[in-house]
């Protein structure tokens, strides 16, 4: 099972909303839900759970909701075998992320975190372009070189159309995009991970932003890290 745990990790690291963007003009969609599904999976060779975690992970989502306020990732590994959400409360300037794993329930409190110490560079190549969805996008290539971290690199198909505060990419809290990416694709030295768009809604139940926190152990960022749970956790 720390296999799995450790799978989750590497996909919260590569995959965790934060930042914010410039204000939606009329045209754009500054409320929305978008749903992504993991299309294509692999470990590199010699790490941890390389052998079984493309099938393990294959049934894996994240649903992406967003207004002006509120911003709320939630990955589901495995059809609910791992779930982690990571609640963003502008207004407060607070980040909740809430693990549901194997039985346990834990919960982290933090302020909005800084920004990585590193290089991070964007390319777009407005000539390349895909509809996805019904819309426009044109390719962005990053990489990024932070502080304690592998070396990153990543290509996306962004639409400007769909534009919530917020960014997919850790450690880049504040968005490098001018947009939201519809198909990603992350690498680093470990894995690589495809994540496509399959839904988007611009209406949705923002109930989904009221999460019962009773349930869940609260633990403070020392404790999370002793545990080696820091990744899972959305930083």
């Amino acid at each position: 099972m720390s296999k799995i745990k450790a799978l989750a990790g590497v996909l919260i690291v590569l995959l965790f909303l934060l930042s914010s963007c410039d204000t939606p003009t009329p045209e754009e969609f500054s409320v929305g839900h978008i749903e992504y599904q993991l299309i294509d999976f692999e470990l590199k060779e010699g790490f941890p759970g390389a052998e079984m975690g493309a099938n393990l992970l294959e049934n894996s989502t994240i649903s992406m909701f967003y207004n002006e306020d509120m911003e709320l990732m939630i990955m589901d590994m495995m059809g609910g075998f791992s779930i982690t959400k990571v609640l963003f409360d502008r207004k407060n300037e607070q980040v909740t992320s809430y693990l549901h794993s194997l039985g346990d329930k834990m919960m982290l409190k933090v302020e909005v975190p800084e920004d990585a110490q590193g290089e991070i560079t964007v390319v777009k190549d407005e000539s390349n372009r895909k509809e996805i969805l019904g819309f426009d996008s044109y390719k962005v290539e990053m990489t990024m070189d932070v502080e304690g971290m592998a070396p990153q690199n990543v290509k996306a198909y962004i639409t400007e159309k769909i534009k919530p505060r917020s960014s997919f990419i850790q450690p880049a809290h504040n968005n490098p995009f001018d947009g939201v990416p519809l198909k990603l694709t992350a690498e680093d030295q470990n894995v690589r991970m495809i994540f496509e768009a399959v839904e988007f809604n611009e209406e949705f139940d923002e109930s989904v932003f009221h999460i019962d926190e009773s349930e869940y152990q609260e633990f403070n960022m020392e404790e999370v890290r002793n545990m080696g749970m820091l990744g899972q956790m959305g930083f």
